[in-house]
């Protein structure tokens, strides 16, 4: 008999091996009423996480759906071929290395949200832990409680990925617009996908404490250094692209947010000494024509170097 899948859920790998069985564990194990589906799409990992999503996909074949890619697509594009396998209503993202902690989340969610048209989506307040499963300390999650406009999200970002659930109000066409608030983007996939929700209703924070995100360190300082640098160019990107699509009542709010960001971005490029990362900023702000080049950079520059000066005559 065919299911009537009502949720799906997304999870993307890529060398999850060491994680991979508690985070599917998590998600095999929900409790509900209804059907749901695992649509895994793993980015051609080098490990062995594949063929132990393999044996999970063998005693489980109506639930787990596996998308091996042949190459590295990177997070963007993979995110986007595994989402046109999901055939539910609703859509919650879980990555491989994160986990829920409640057998119940997923109830939780579509019960609030097939109650209250009006919202959108949930998220709920979440823990923090390194790749050896130790409590980050560093993390800080803002409680905001329910999400009513889209200021919340652009101040404080209070929603961490692994805790929504979202309805696709969208259907077949959710690729095509999630699409364009992803273009040029490298890494940062849930930033555009937060504002788009918030932008099309509600959104409802449960306190319990129901998922867990894991923050592995990365590597070597020079590493960790390039990667910043490689966020900041995707959240300038990403706002870039939430103002071509935004709705009029929000252009400004978001155009003051990446004002700011290519601020803090210029701040940070300019205390690391990184010429080439600083004249990307450049080019992608001379691209835009969002500002007159010269003055803002002028001004950016010296709000960094007046911030850096006070911080080290403290």
């Amino acid at each position: 008999m065919k299911k009537n899948i009502v949720l799906s859920v997304i999870m993307l790998t890529y060398n999850h091996e060491e994680y991979i069985d508690l985070s599917l564990s998590s998600a095999l194990n929900q409790k509900t009423d209804f059907d749901y589906e695992i649509i895994i799409g793993d980015d051609c990992s080098q490990d062995n996480t594949v063929e132990k999503i393999t044996k999970y996909q063998m005693k489980n074949p109506d639930k787990i759906k596996l998308i091996a890619q042949k190459r590295n697509l990177g997070v963007v594009k993979n995110l986007l071929e595994t989402l046109k396998f999901s055939k539910g209503k609703y859509i919650a993202i879980l990555d491989g290395d994160d986990y829920w902690n409640s057998s119940s989340k997923l109830q939780k969610s579509v019960d609030f949200l097939e109650k209250n048209e009006d919202y959108i989506a949930t998220y709920n307040n979440v823990l923090c832990v390194d790749q050896y499963n130790n409590p980050r300390k560093d993390f800080f999650q803002k409680n905001l409680g329910d999400l009513k406009q889209i200021q919340d999200q652009l101040d404080y970002n209070p929603i961490v990925t692994c805790s929504l659930v979202f309805k696709n109000i969208w259907g077949e066409s959710f690729i095509d617009v999630y699409s364009c608030y992803l273009k040029n983007i490298k890494y940062i996939c849930d930033l555009s996908l937060k504002i788009l929700l918030i932008e099309n209703g509600k959104i409802k924070h449960f306190k319990e404490y129901l998922s867990t995100y894991r923050l592995v360190n990365s590597g070597t300082s020079a590493f960790s250094a390039q990667k910043q640098l490689i966020q900041i160019e995707d959240e300038i990107q990403a706002y870039l692209n939430i103002l071509d699509n935004i709705s009029s009542n929000n252009f400004y709010l978001v155009k003051k947010r990446l004002q700011q960001t290519m601020y803090q971005g210029i701040k940070k490029i300019f205390i690391s000494k990184d010429i080439i990362s600083l004249s990307k900023l450049l080019k992608i702000n001379y691209k835009t024509g969002h500002f007159k080049t010269i003055p803002f950079f002028k001004h950016c520059l010296r709000k960094a170097v007046t911030k850096i000066w006070n911080e080290k005559s403290q």
